[in-house]
């Protein structure tokens, strides 16, 4: 089904029963044909009013239209969901998102109201460390070049083969944050023959460090030991600019960051100026300090940087599972009941 245009997409008020008073807003782009196909497994669509408001909408027009909702469907980044917005809303129950992050949403506004905030937390996990796999893959084959010179008839052959085109096999992986999305990527990685590493807040116990075949390590060991760094920690004020220069200076020559997180935990201007310098060989942005990223002109400086819009957890089949989880939570909180993923502890 495809999706109907921004433009066109400026609100839409569905109204079934108006003899309840439960509602959700959403604030994602999601055209009213799809909500209604997909939400009609889990919600009973008869007992609520759904609006449907364009994700560039300012604030005071998101209040207005919270002012009573009971259910507030948004992320990722587009829009916020501030003080002002929670505070407009006298009956709102919960905050879903559809992914993993929160970090645009107030935590503390929402938590003074015993709003329960929830994510789709798992709904992504394949679809992320398959994107990250694949990021790494094509910036170790140098990928990028090597399409965009072969589709200019330049046949750039022996250039890539100077430069150096790399194996994944028998390198270092260092996976920082070792969540649901860490340990998929875990899994994954194996077959490649890697030897892997972690760093996480919270160390794993032997078993489960066994069974995924990852070795835990402080976070310089992590820095300094790996071929490849791939990031999967949410964005809070512990992981904000926590790989900068400093960091980057501390790892191997040639090493390969993938950032697949968020675009706050890495220091986009230092990883241009590291690759520039060669002293790392590549690095893989789905995520961005500012987004959308209105200008490649940072990354347009070096080569081997393959860029993605936030796109890595929306695959169909995880936005499926993600509506799914959503939904069943919309459901949980029209019977009373206590929806799952809290992330802000009400």
């Amino acid at each position: 089904m495809s999706f109907i245009p921004y433009s066109f997409l400026h609100f839409t008020i569905i109204m079934f029963d108006m003899s309840t008073k439960e509602k959700i807003l959403c604030l994602l782009p999601i055209p009213e044909p799809f909500f209604l196909e997909r939400f009609s497994n889990w919600v009973d669509l008869t007992k609520v009013e759904l609006q449907i408001l364009h994700p560039d909408a300012q604030e005071d027009d998101i209040c207005k239209a919270a002012s009573n909702a009971t259910i507030i469907y948004a992320g990722p980044g587009r829009p916020p969901i501030t003080r002002k917005i929670i505070e407009s809303a006298p009956q709102l129950k919960l905050i879903q998102t559809p992914g993993v992050g929160y970090d645009e949403v107030d935590i503390t506004a929402a938590k003074e109201r015993r709003i329960p905030v929830a994510t789709a937390q798992g709904a992504n996990a394949r679809a992320v460390a398959e994107h990250a796999i694949m990021f790494i893959l094509v910036l170790l084959k140098r990928g990028i070049s090597g399409h965009e010179g072969t589709i200019q008839g330049k046949w750039p052959q022996f250039e890539l083969v100077l430069q150096g085109t790399r194996e994944l096999g028998g390198k270092t992986l260092g996976i920082l944050g070792l969540g649901k999305i860490g340990r998929e990527l875990a899994k994954m990685a194996r077959g490649f023959g890697v030897h892997m590493i972690y760093h996480n807040r919270n160390r794993l116990d032997e078993e489960e460090e066994q069974a995924l075949g990852v070795e835990y390590v402080g976070f310089d060991g992590l820095l300094s030991e790996s071929d490849i760094i791939s990031i999967h920690v949410p964005l809070n004020e512990e992981t904000r600019g926590m790989l900068g220069s400093d960091e980057i200076r501390m790892m191997k020559d040639g090493a390969v960051i993938v950032n697949l997180s968020r675009g706050g935990v890495v220091d986009e201007g230092a990883v241009v100026e590291a690759i520039g310098s060669g002293k790392l060989m590549g690095a893989g942005f789905d995520v961005f300090e500012s987004e959308p990223l209105l200008s490649g002109d940072l990354f347009m400086e070096v080569d081997n940087v393959m860029l993605s819009p936030h796109l890595a957890g929306a695959t169909t089949e995880a936005i499926y599972v993600a509506h799914e989880i959503a939904g069943r939570n919309f459901n949980s909180v029209m019977e009373g009941k206590r929806p799952v993923n809290i992330v802000n502890d009400v």
